[in-house]
């Protein structure tokens, strides 16, 4: 009777032990793949060319029936942020007074925040009004910010190895680590944030704990999700892939003269918008077949 009792609590216990184990696989493999953008329309079309007022184009976000962009200025001329059609042709700039070079943005509860160097510019959309600057204290160089579904807003710091959080406007460090060397893009997918460092995806749980979700072969700069697994990624070298299901794949080849920086993009209607930076511009595309085939 003894050794049955001895048995079953060794049982109890290996499961116990089993059952709070991470299995996933610390990294995901990716292999490199290619695509031939203009056969079949495997990989993306494009639809229009913005030029209009661009300096700098670094970053999107869709709102609505339009679309916000940031430019981080040119020469010594500061940054700002312009509205413009789902297009890109130009419809206003923002009043919003002393911007430095701004970059990431995400729309939450009708407010545009923005990462702009060391702070958190809030703007109200219906205003037209700047409501408030949140500082980040202690931040080097901001990068792109995101939102949960549970309101919770995350910034990047790409000089500082650093992801803060922000919550009912109060803004506290949530994770630091080596994993986010020159960290980038965010975008939120399946309750994580994923965010683009070096040449790797890194996924951010919401306690802050990291892991490597896939190595690739390119610094990532840009990152964003379609809701079902995959992601769209940049290497401001004018390159975009997309990684998904442990592959990576070549959407939209280097053009000269172009770069590709904070990409935004629209599921239900399957366009892509690039911000080219030096390109002075901003591209909107039509996504193919790669998207539906990874459902």
């Amino acid at each position: 009777m003894k050794y049955v009792f001895n048995v079953l609590i060794a049982f109890v216990v290996i499961w116990i032990v089993w059952s709070v184990i991470d299995h996933e696989p610390k990294q995901a493999r990716v292999e490199i793949s290619s695509m031939d953008n203009a056969k079949d329309f495997d990989g993306a079309r494009i639809v229009k060319t913005a030029k209009n007022k661009f300096q700098n184009p670094v970053s999107v976000e869709f709102f609505n029936d339009e679309m916000f962009v940031s430019n981080a200025g040119i020469a010594d001329s500061p940054g700002f942020v312009c509205r413009t059609t789902l297009y890109g042709e130009f419809v206003d700039t923002l009043r919003i007074a002393g911007l430095q070079s701004p970059k990431g943005m995400v729309v939450y509860d009708g407010y545009l925040y923005i990462a702009d160097v060391n702070r958190i510019a809030k703007y109200d959309i219906d205003n037209d009004s700047l409501v408030a600057m949140l500082p980040v204290e202690d931040a080097k160089n901001l990068n792109d910010i995101e939102k949960d579904r549970s309101g919770r807003l995350y910034v990047s710091d790409s000089q500082d190895k650093k992801i803060y959080c922000i919550q009912n406007d109060t803004v506290r460090l949530l994770v630091a680590d080596t994993l986010l060397e020159n960290v980038s893009g965010l975008s939120y997918y399946n309750g994580y944030i994923f965010a683009g460092a070096q040449k790797r995806i890194v996924r951010i749980e919401p306690s802050g704990r990291t892991r490597v979700f896939a190595n690739v072969v390119y610094p990532v700069c840009g990152i964003c999700s379609d809701d079902n697994g995959n992601f769209m990624t940049t290497d401001f070298a004018g390159n975009v892939y997309v990684v998904s299901s442990g592959r990576q794949q070549l959407l939209l080849r280097k053009r000269q003269g172009i770069n590709s920086a904070g990409i935004g993009y629209i599921p239900e209607q399957n366009l892509l918008a690039v911000p080219t930076f030096a390109g002075n511009s901003v591209e909107i595309y039509e996504v193919g077949r790669y998207l539906q085939q990874n459902k």
